[in-house]
């Protein structure tokens, strides 16, 4: 079960999402499965696993980024990557055969993080060396 092995709750209710989200003190707790889970990904702390008194400096910081308006501008390029990784997905279905998703996923993930992210139009990012260092470690 790595790396979600541990005690989890899922809430599947929009409702008692919400009831959670409003309350402060449940909202701003983060369970302590989180480290684990992220520790592999990301090296140590991030802003997924720490407590609120410490992300909160970090989330002024990255607030613009997640705007509605600028996650909408998003849209055409996360779109348009999404198609080359549906047409590469169709590709190897026509061929009937078994193929491994992980490594066409991660070059997918890449390429919208370069595309949205750091404003890279490069599909060959992968085979860089830094490309190589990046798909490794993730």
């Amino acid at each position: 079960m790595w790396p979600a092995a541990g005690i989890l709750f899922i809430v599947v209710s929009p409702h008692i999402a919400n009831e959670i989200h409003a309350n402060p003190h449940m909202s701003m707790q983060r369970p302590p499965l989180l480290p684990r889970f992220f520790k592999p990904i990301a090296g140590g702390a991030n802003m997924f696993d720490m407590r609120e008194h410490d992300w909160k400096p970090w989330r002024a910081m990255f607030s613009k980024a997640f705007s509605a308006e600028h996650v909408v501008s998003l849209i055409p390029d996360t779109v348009d990557e999404t198609m080359v990784y549906s047409e590469t997905l169709k590709k190897f279905a026509e061929q009937e055969k078994m193929f491994q998703l992980d490594l066409i996923t991660l070059r997918f993930t890449i390429d919208v993080i370069g595309k949205t992210i750091l404003y890279v139009d490069n599909p060959a990012v992968y085979f860089s060396p830094q490309g190589q260092q990046l798909t490794t470690r993730i």
